[in-house]
């Protein structure tokens, strides 16, 4: 028992003195690695990264590694990121702390290999982080990898329209081989519990399923008997009228997020709600940021076996404008947009204890006070163009959004409510 303590001690002393290197040279970046994110939509990747942090398992150099991983996020200024094989807490938060722009949530559960998720911190802000488990069910153990569960995490926008998205990051059992029966098996069962889940405890909610799926969606990697097996996730793909995927049509074209496996096939996806495919992806958006392998010098060895992939979605879009759409096109035209238009206005005191003056040079059509659950809880049509707003007693301490329409568009300012 003393010797696998010690063992343990000394693996954990070797694995800082490696990430204090990777602290010390930091500075040095070899990777070109160019901009991806869009500035006006909400880019989400999910990334497998290979053992990261680990110093007995994928690539050897470590310093290498945390670097190449490090720029790749703070270059493509992507805004969520799914990342897989996070295997080493210590590196996890030491690379947030070098990524002010981001914040970082990791999974809990036993396996060294684990799920994180890490999203720009001006666009979102987290609500609630959990792992999807089923005490009642006991293959749900089994079928999710011996126990890497679904990592449910919550975000919610940090601009108008105030709307939450319930991302999961998943990362299934992989296979020992082309005819692995086994595994595909677990797969399957994985998929049609976290179906069972959604359908029933997320129903109609803005969903993300994104990760390394270990199979392909159009149909399965396992050949038996020289055939290949339905995709074990067509549970999925058969339920279009609720679910859609977006890197399907990446393995239609031939793509792949892993190049060293033969044949040619896509395993890291992202799934989508149609509550939140339908009125806003960004048709076509879905692509494997295969770039890298030219941008890194040595990419597949020094970095991450798995290419990211990559889509994008408009948050700003209006259902009530643009009617859900549930046929087979997988997203609605790109008309009724409401941008946020810029204008220079000013509010105090902020905080206020019930009464605030908005201060703007421009007609004021409306303000509203949203609370941060995206609530409304106070509106009114001021007239003049210095206004001094009173706050009905109702409206009670806290932060809310004031959003001000114009006839140049919506903006809105955050405000904090004190009274004495």
């Amino acid at each position: 028992m003393k010797k696998a303590v010690i063992c343990s001690l000394i693996m954990q002393l070797k694995n800082n003195i490696i990430l204090m290197c990777a602290i010390l040279f930091s500075g040095v970046v070899h990777a070109q690695v160019t901009k991806v994110g869009n500035d006006t939509l909400y880019d989400v990747a999910c990334w497998n990264v290979e053992w990261f942090g680990d110093a007995t398992e994928g690539p050897t150099n470590e310093v290498t590694q945390y670097n190449n991983v490090r720029t790749v996020i703070t270059n493509t200024e992507v805004d969520v990121w799914g990342l897989c094989e996070v295997s080493n807490s210590t590196t996890f938060y030491n690379l947030l702390n070098e990524l002010p722009s981001y914040q970082g949530v990791l999974a809990t559960y036993n396996q060294t290999q684990k799920t994180a998720l890490i999203f720009n911190r001006d666009l979102f802000e987290l609500m609630s982080n959990n792992l999807i488990t089923d005490p009642s069910n006991p293959d749900y153990y089994n079928a999710f990898a011996s126990g890497r569960y679904p990592f449910e995490v919550v975000l919610r926008t940090r601009t108008y329209p105030f709307d939450s998205v319930y991302f999961y990051v998943v990362h299934l059992k992989a296979n020992s081989g082309s005819a692995d029966q086994a595994s595909y098996n677990r797969r399957s069962n994985a998929s049609l519990y976290l179906q069972q889940f959604l359908n029933t405890q997320r129903a109609n909610k803005k969903i993300v399923v994104l990760g390394d799926f270990n199979d392909d969606v159009d149909q399965s990697v396992v050949r038996i008997n020289g055939s290949y097996l339905a995709s074990p996730f067509q549970n999925f793909s058969n339920d279009s009228t609720r679910y859609f995927f977006p890197s399907k049509q990446l393995s239609l074209d031939g793509e792949t997020t892993y190049p060293n496996y033969k044949p040619i096939n896509m395993i890291d996806h992202i799934l989508t709600s149609r509550a939140l495919s339908d009125s806003f992806y960004v048709k076509q958006s879905a692509a494997v940021l295969k770039q890298f392998s030219a941008q890194i010098s040595g990419y597949l060895s020094n970095t991450s076996d798995h290419y990211p992939v990559l889509t994008r979605f408009n948050l700003k879009r209006y259902p009530k404008a643009t009617p859900i759409d549930t046929s087979n096109n997988d997203t609605i035209p790109n008309t009724g947009v409401r941008e946020l238009t810029k204008v220079e206005f000013n509010v105090y005191p902020n905080p206020t204890q019930g009464i605030f003056t908005i201060d703007a040079d421009i007609n004021i059509q409306n303000i509203t006070l949203y609370n941060l659950l995206g609530e409304e809880v106070y509106t009114t049509q001021p007239t003049k163009n210095a206004r001094v707003i009173v706050l009905p007693e109702h409206v009670k301490n806290g932060m809310y959004l004031l959003l001000v329409q114009t006839p140049l568009g919506e903006v809105h300012k955050r405000i904090h409510l004190l009274r004495n």
